[in-house]
């Protein structure tokens, strides 16, 4: 039987809200790659599409355990 902790539902119910800052972070980042005058500098824009690709790769392994929580969730009956 998969128990469902109680730092489990924390996280989950945490989730949204996580997902939603990492979401911002990345819309940030976006918009500073479009930026004329970070576009000039190409040290500048290099470091900022590491941390937009670092940002990303956060997004998607915060729904990937958003997935995993509920099915947890769902396999723990709560």
């Amino acid at each position: 039987m998969t128990v469902f902790s109680y730092k489990d539902k924390f996280e989950l119910e945490h989730m949204e809200d996580t997902i939603l800052k990492a979401e911002h972070a990345v819309a940030e980042l976006t918009a500073q790659v479009q930026d004329p005058d970070i576009m000039a500098d190409p040290q500048q824009l290099a470091g900022v599409c590491r941390n937009l690709e670092k940002a990303e790769t956060r997004v998607q392994a915060l729904y990937a355990r958003w997935e995993e929580l509920e099915e947890k969730k769902a396999e723990a009956g709560k």
